[in-house]
């Protein structure tokens, strides 16, 4: 913006505008593999590419266009070559939004590999800016042909930057002083300004030995335009072997030279690949029975997020048995309101009621999110006297807001005990950074099925004088439990919100705390495991009746009539809003019957026409 910006498109120009062919730029691309996930979440990518008319890019692209991939994965891409649309990618170019460069787009290697391309970017960006689409979205992404990117997962990394709307002049580097040549991420205002001032970086910086990304690095940085790390924006892969795993943290991956290797990156990193049962398990591993156990209090978040994992089949309902308690019954529990519409009509999970209040009795102003000491002691007891606990090989002790892979905890337990049932030694895993109480009371807490056995016939003698944490420890070292630290176990940050893209990684079975269910959910999907429950029973109409031959006359397989009204104000845009409905046959107009009610005469609101005299 302003008069260098306008100068730079006035040279430009002269100079000659970039052809640009292919789709328009609101043409909609194949979504496929990296889109997984759905939707921009509120922040729009502009992305382009580079590639030679000539080896393997220009199949890859093609590829990465019929599964929605690399930067057609994005909301909007541009293609750059030396050769026209129809010569690289033929009957696929009328979707695919090109732009022609004069000369080569390949450079020599000087000392130590680094390509000498800056001449050919100069020209790109140049062309980039005078085009000006990138001003239509959030942010702007340049991508090597061999990057595989996760376009779902950059967006969500770029919204704990900052606001989409309202972000300032940026870079990304995941790690450095230098752009990741792979994947080159500015702010929209960080490409207004550079459009407005860039021009002077050519004529400044002594360019010739460089590559772009060091070019465009130093260009940046002369123009004082912030760069933010982001560890988990690239992660880079064996360029020889590609033995080094996807994830489901990074949001792209580089070098992946063919469609295959971008395909397999693709399930590595997917949401649903653990649930698929890709993940590598240890042999044995995926054998070991889990018995999960989480106490829950009436009214609270940790009402309203369980029953929501209930019904998507997720947290202490994924592992091989459940336990549940609470100090009401299960119907109060997950009363309407605290469960979510999706609700199977025979109820919620089964309760055990236990008596007595479940959090601290002085909580503060901040409310009440610590479990009571003495509640937890009393269902640690109740779960080792369970005979459920007898055909496990672990116990789980879950907080509601830890989200929690059963996969990957199997595989973490069984490293540490590969034996089944009682030949597992008496262990409690806890996570490494717990202090104080031991993590006792905290988030997540696995138990084998022996140290149960030995918890519980020392139980009567070893209550301590507070019965709770302190009953619990006490316990434990009179029935000769070891305590093992497990770095893997939890992912852990306190009472602060957590961000799923950037926490939620491919190594710890346990992330804590979510407290919402969007973001629980989120988290999941980021550590590469979700399940969706199956769907629940179609729920039967009873209709309203005064008498039991009214009853009987109501079709028992029959579905609701509705009847819908609206209330309309003369002026303003309701009149014109109801209109369209009505066109449309939604709103209201969707209902088996209507009525639109007003203070005025119909013809006052709606014209002479009106609505077909419905009011």
């Amino acid at each position: 913006d302003g008069p260098l910006g306008a100068a730079l498109l006035l040279l430009l120009g002269l100079l000659g505008a970039p052809m640009v062919a292919g789709a328009a730029a609101s043409a909609a691309a194949p979504r496929g593999l990296a889109s997984a996930g759905g939707g921009s979440g509120g922040v729009s990518l502009f992305c382009f590419v580079v590639v030679a008319p000539f080896g393997g890019e220009v199949a890859l692209l093609k590829s990465q266009h019929e599964h929605g991939a690399g930067a057609f994965a994005c909301d909007g891409h541009l293609v750059f070559s030396n050769v026209s649309s129809q010569t690289l990618f033929g009957s696929a170019s009328s979707s695919i939004n090109t732009a022609v460069i004069p000369g080569d787009v390949t450079a020599s290697a000087g000392a130590g590999g680094v390509s000498h391309n800056s001449h050919i970017f100069i020209t790109i960006w140049g062309q980039i800016v005078a085009d000006g689409r990138f001003r239509d979205f959030d942010w702007t992404v340049k991508l090597e042909a061999d990057t595989f990117l996760f376009a779902p997962r950059l967006r969500g990394l770029l919204r704990q930057h900052c606001d989409p709307k309202a972000c300032g002049p940026m870079s990304l580097r995941s790690s450095g002083n230098v752009l990741p040549r792979a994947v080159e991420v500015l702010s929209l205002a960080a490409m207004k300004y550079f459009a407005g001032t860039g021009e002077r970086c050519a004529s400044l910086i002594e360019h010739s030995t460089m590559s772009e990304s060091q070019y465009l690095t130093a260009c940046l940085d002369s123009l004082m335009i912030a760069a933010k790390e982001e560890p988990h924006l690239l992660r880079p892969l064996d360029a020889e072997t590609c033995q080094t795993r996807c994830d489901a943290a990074h949001a792209a991956f580089h070098p992946l030279q063919a469609w295959h290797l971008q395909e397999r990156c693709s399930e590595q990193g997917s949401p649903r690949a653990a649930a698929r049962g890709d993940e590598p398990q240890p042999r044995g591993a995926a054998d070991l029975r889990l018995l999960c156990f989480a106490v829950v209090a009436p009214l609270s978040y940790r009402a309203v997020l369980v029953a929501a994992q209930y019904v998507e089949g997720v947290g202490v309902f994924s592992c091989d048995e459940y336990l549940l308690f609470s100090n009401v019954s299960s119907a109060s529990l997950f009363a309407p309101g605290i469960h979510p519409t999706r609700w199977p009509a025979s109820g919620g999970p089964e309760v055990r009621v236990l008596p007595g209040s479940l959090q601290e009795e002085d909580c503060g102003h901040q409310g009440c999110p610590s479990l009571n000491a003495g509640m937890l002691a009393k269902v640690w007891e109740e779960v080792v006297h369970n005979s459920m606990t007898r055909s496990h090989d672990w116990i789980v002790q879950l907080d509601p807001d830890t989200v929690f892979v059963p996969t990957r905890l199997r595989r973490l337990l069984w490293g540490h005990c590969p034996q089944r049932g009682e030949a597992c030694e008496p262990i409690l895993v806890e996570e490494s950074g717990a202090a104080g109480d031991g993590g006792r009371s905290g988030p997540i807490l696995a138990m084998s099925s022996a140290a149960a056995a030995s918890y519980g016939d020392r139980s009567e003698c070893c209550r301590g004088e507070d019965g709770g944490i302190g009953a619990f420890s006490k316990c434990l070292n009179l029935a000769k439990i070891s305590s093992m630290k497990m770095p893997k176990l939890l992912s852990d940050q306190g009472g602060a919100r957590r961000h799923a893209n950037s926490s939620c990684d491919a190594e710890h079975a346990a992330y804590h705390p979510f407290r919402m269910w969007r973001d629980y959910a989120d988290c999941l999907q980021n550590a590469g495991y979700y399940v969706r429950g199956e769907p629940p029973a179609e729920t039967a109409w009873t209709f309203g009746a005064s008498s039991a031959a009214s009853a009987a006359a109501a079709p028992a397989a029959a579905s609701p009539s509705l009847f819908c009204f609206a209330l309309v104000a003369r002026g303003g845009r309701e009149p014109y809003l109801l209109l369209h409905q009505q066109k449309s046959s939604v709103g209201i107009f969707s209902c088996d019957d209507h009525l639109v009610i007003s203070s005025t005469l119909l013809e006052d609101v709606f014209g002479a026409d009106g609505l077909g005299g419905r009011a």
